[in-house]
């Protein structure tokens, strides 16, 4: 079975280069091709799926931005680009009570609805998604990275009530470094930032056991323990840690299908520079179905992010032990909440919203993002629709990291302390074909 679609109109974007000064509005052209394939005998069940979303802006390119007293100009990327992401996956079950998973996927994203994050709810059966380390973070200025997946999983039917399942997955993300920045003044220091732009790109792999039992028909309990080991281009950041889970799932109990979960991580350094940081980790993934035409999906999460070091005492080059000590200790949420709800044959409407926040110790700040939309499509012949889409982003960042600083309009840019973001809204129109 294969299921292609493919929007293609007119898009406003009213903050083309996602600054918090100088903002620049532009229309373009923005396409948006995907599909799902699917192959099922049985034994072997094959799903492909595919998403990009381009946004084409023909009149803009590269440009600079001067801050008014500020040492440095700004060099923005051209805000033309593509983001989206591929996945394959192949489920083997060569016996009745034990299954083999296999995942490889690509995700190339921007901001907080990005491609891996496009579909929110559970995947059920005892089988979550697979937990890859967290490493990447939210960023308060437009960051793009490029995600490669995999993931191997086995599943063992132990009895009718009890299943354990051994997950090992492993994860590889890079960032663009833009935008750049450039020192003109006489005697200012130059702008370093770790390879990859505006985040550590870098690896990681994880090993995981869970222990299940349905403790009611509808109802499973498990626990998961587990190995996260983190490597970074800066080696004296890499991290070996572990993750310890328990939690609850469901196939459906009413109207709800899903799983929720509570545990602790830890990460300390892989070179002995410094011990481990404990953090609490908790989540959930629902899906919940009121009526016929209308589904609600629920994602929310809290995981241990980057533990960098920081030399300390020292002149002496990256990589001397006991001249680093842990820096920049990072706590990641994120929340999604999406609503479909089928109007009539005709209409469909889609509501979504989110927040992601990443706070960071030694020294104390942070970045946020508020991100929500709504969708409607309104089929006015066989398979083909007329799309309109509204997508709005505010993020920011400060050093403070108070509840008032991220309310305060951001564009204070000489004041290294003051808080700063952009604001961005998306319009766009057109016509959707789906089969």
């Amino acid at each position: 079975m294969v299921y292609p679609a493919f929007f293609g109109g007119y898009i406003y974007n009213d903050n083309a280069y996602a600054t918090s000064t100088n903002r620049v509005g532009e229309s373009g052209l923005r396409l948006n091709p995907s599909f799902q394939a699917s192959l099922d005998n049985g034994l072997h069940k094959t799903t492909v799926s595919f998403n990009a979303d381009a946004q084409i802006y023909p009149a803009l390119g590269q440009q600079t931005r001067y801050v008014v007293g500020a040492p440095e100009s700004i060099q923005d990327a051209a805000p033309s680009n593509v983001t989206g992401g591929f996945s394959l996956t192949h489920i083997w079950s060569p016996e009745q009570d034990f299954t083999i998973t296999g995942l490889v996927s690509y995700a190339r994203q921007s901001g907080l609805l990005g491609a891996s994050l496009g579909q929110i709810g559970a995947t059920t059966g005892g089988l979550s998604q697979p937990y890859l380390a967290s490493i990447g973070t939210f960023s308060g200025t437009e960051q793009y990275s490029n995600q490669y997946s995999g993931m191997i999983s086995l599943q063992d039917k132990l009895t009718s009530a009890a299943f354990v399942t051994a997950t090992l997955g492993v994860q590889y993300i890079s960032y663009d470094s833009t935008p750049t920045t450039t020192t003109y003044a006489v005697g200012a220091l130059p702008t370093v930032s770790a390879p990859g732009g505006n985040g550590q790109s870098g690896g990681g792999l994880t090993f995981s056991v869970r222990g299940g039992y349905w403790l009611t028909p509808q109802v499973y309990g498990y626990v998961e323990p587990g190995l996260d080991l983190r490597r970074y281009l800066i080696g004296a950041n890499d991290t070996n840690g572990y993750r310890v889970v328990a939690g609850l799932g469901s196939d459906m109990v009413s109207l709800f299908k899903g799983e929720i979960w509570g545990g602790v991580q830890a990460q300390a350094s892989a070179e002995g520079y410094f011990g481990a940081t404990v953090a609490p980790t908790y989540g959930a993934r629902v899906s919940y179905y009121p009526t016929r035409d209308l589904t609600v999906g629920l994602s929310v999460s809290s995981n241990l992010g980057e533990v960098t070091a920081t030399r300390i005492g020292s002149t002496t080059p990256l990589g001397v032990a006991a001249a680093f000590q842990p820096s920049a200790i990072s706590q990641t949420q994120q929340a999604l909440l999406q609503a479909d709800y089928v109007v009539n044959s005709y209409i469909t409407a889609s509501l979504r919203g989110g927040l992601g926040k990443t706070e960071t110790t030694t020294p104390e700040s942070g970045s946020i993002v508020w991100s929500g939309g709504a969708t409607i499509n309104y089929t006015f012949w066989r398979n083909i629709a007329l799309t309109l889409n509204y997508q709005f982003t505010k993020t920011a960042t400060s050093q403070t990291l108070t509840a008032l600083d991220y309310l305060t309009n951001p564009g204070n840019l000489t004041n290294p302390q003051a808080p700063s973001g952009y604001v961005q809204n998306l319009v766009s129109a057109g016509m959707t074909y789906h089969y």
